[in-house]
C-alpha cells in the first residue's frame, strides 16, 4: 500500500468548505430557535387569550438553564435577588429542591461571566451577552404531540 501525498490547497478548500457549512448551520439554528421561542410566547398568549392555561413546562431546566433563560428574557441589568424572585415565580424551574438558591445562581453567574455569556453591569448588576437564550422548555402536551409525529 502506498501513500498517498496530501495536498495543502485541497486541505484548506476542504477546512473553508466545512467552516462555511457550520456557519450556514449556526444562522439556521439561529432562525429556528427564534421561530420556536416566538411559538412559545404565541401558544401562551393564545392560551390567556383564550381562557386557559398553557402548560408551561414539566420542570425540564437545571439552574443554569434557568438563570441564562432569565437573564437573556430581562434584557436589563438584574441581580441576584432579581433573577431568585423571578425563578421562585414561575412554574418551569423546581426552587424547592435549593436550600440557598441565591448562592447557586451567584455560582452561576460567575460562570456565565467567564463565559463571555454575562457581564457585571456594576454594583451587584448582571446583563445578558450572549445573544438569544435558552428556548423556554416544551410543555408537556406539546413532547406529546411530537412524540406521535
Amino acid at each position: 500500500m502506498g501513500t498517498y501525498p496530501i495536498d495543502p490547497s485541497t486541505l484548506n478548500r476542504s477546512l473553508e468548505a466545512a467552516q462555511d457549512e457550520l456557519v450556514k448551520a449556526l444562522r439556521e439554528q439561529q432562525a429556528i430557535q427564534v421561530r420556536i421561542f416566538k411559538l412559545r410566547n404565541d401558544i401562551l398568549h393564545l392560551a390567556a387569550l383564550c381562557g386557559v392555561e398553557a402548560e408551561d413546562s414539566d420542570n425540564q431546566f437545571g439552574i443554569t438553564e434557568a438563570v441564562r433563560y432569565v437573564l437573556a428574557k430581562e434584557k436589563r441589568p438584574v441581580t441576584v435577588a432579581q433573577v431568585e424572585d423571578v425563578l421562585k415565580s414561575t412554574s418551569f424551574f423546581d426552587t424547592s429542591k435549593y436550600k440557598n438558591l441565591a448562592a447557586n445562581i451567584q455560582t452561576v453567574m460567575g460562570r456565565l461571566v467567564k463565559a463571555n455569556e454575562v457581564r457585571p453591569a456594576g454594583g451587584k448588576f448582571f446583563i445578558w451577552i450572549g445573544g438569544i437564550g435558552p428556548m423556554p422548555p416544551i410543555p408537556a402536551s406539546l413532547m406529546e404531540r411530537i412524540k406521535k409525529s
